[in-house]
This record gives structure tokens, C-alpha cells and sequence, in this order.
């Protein structure tokens, strides 16, 4: 697709009301949070991943949607640029009517589009070039479950200096961090 130069992310739950006040999402010790953790990390995750840092971050977070008092985050949206020229926009939220996982990807040369477990690519004429549905969650799940239990005792694995899997992880909390801190100056 070229050079990137704009992203569109949107990952939607839909929890009610009292999925919101119950269980591990509804309590800020164990959560850590509300759906900037919870479900921002992973998009942050990937966009480290490609991209490094952001230059700039800007975010909101709403925390109205199971009335007063509610004190986890239920709706994140947040923009951030990378080599000051690529946007990113993020929208995660628990309370939307449906589960949804969207991904526009844009170039000077095409687009890519991921919903849920479809991925298409776009030609700059907006013309479809191929298109791949992945069928299972399975085979990942197993994957990143081998890797977790053959890495378990790897003394490497647990020194942070020198793990790089571990120095992204670092990455990833540092934005969860700035998304927050900018959440909460335009928190009335």
C-alpha cells in the first residue's frame, strides 16, 4: 500500500450494565483499568510494534455509562502520530451494541482493511486486490500458550533489559500511561 500515512482503529464490546459493575472488569485492582487497558492495549501493542512511540498523543475517556460513581474508564478514543506525519485514530469501548474489531490501514498507494477475521487490500483505485478470512482463534491461542509455558523458565525471558519482548511491553504501558494522564485533564 506505500507509505502509510492514516489509520482508523475501532474495537467494540458489548457489555451491559452489569457486566460493567461485576467481575474482574468492574474492579480497578484487579482490571487495572477500564477499556484503555483492557482493550486499548492491544491495538497500542501493535502500533508500538510497527511503528515505535507516537510524537504526539491526545485522548479521551468516558466514564458515564453505568451512571455516577463509576470510576473505570468504559470508552477510550484517542489520536496519536508516529514520525509526525502518520495519524492513527482509536475508538475502544465495552458498552456498544455489538463485538467488533475494524481496521482501516491507508497508503499512497492502496488500503488495507481488516474486519473481525477478513483482511482486504485496496489498490489506490479502491479496487480490490485480494482478500483472506481467517477461520480460528484456536491455533493462535495455542501458539501464544507454548510459547508462555517453553519460555516459562528461560531466565532470559525475565530480564527486562535485556528481553525485547518485555522493553515493548514497557513501550505499550508508557502510552496506556500518557492516555490516561491526557483522559483525565479534560475530565470534568
Amino acid at each position: 500500500i506505500g507509505s502509510v500515512y492514516s489509520m482508523y482503529i475501532e474495537y467494540t464490546l458489548s457489555l451491559n450494565a452489569e457486566d460493567m459493575k461485576t467481575g474482574w472488569r468492574a474492579d480497578r485492582k484487579i482490571s487495572g483499568g477500564g477499556a484503555t487497558i483492557d482493550m486499548g492495549y492491544h491495538i497500542i501493542d501493535l502500533l508500538t510494534y510497527i511503528f515505535g512511540l507516537p510524537d504526539k498523543l491526545y485522548a479521551q475517556l468516558n466514564y458515564n455509562s453505568v451512571g455516577k460513581g463509576y470510576t473505570i474508564d468504559d470508552t477510550m478514543k484517542a489520536l496519536m502520530t508516529f514520525d509526525n506525519h502518520i495519524n492513527a485514530n482509536i475508538v475502544v469501548t465495552k458498552i456498544f451494541n455489538q463485538k467488533n474489531e475494524k481496521i482501516r490501514i491507508f497508503g499512497d498507494k492502496g488500503s488495507v482493511y481488516v474486519n473481525g477475521r477478513t483482511v482486504v487490500l485496496f489498490d489506490s483505485e479502491k479496487n480490490e486486490i485480494e482478500s483472506y478470512t481467517y477461520n480460528s482463534k484456536d491455533h493462535e491461542m495455542d501458539q501464544q500458550l507454548e510459547f508462555f509455558v517453553s519460555n516459562y523458565n528461560d531466565k532470559k525471558m525475565t530480564n527486562i533489559k535485556n528481553n525485547k519482548l518485555l522493553s515493548d511491553q514497557e513501550k505499550d504501558m508508557l502510552i496506556i500511561d500518557a492516555i490516561y494522564k491526557s483522559g483525565e485533564e479534560e475530565r470534568v
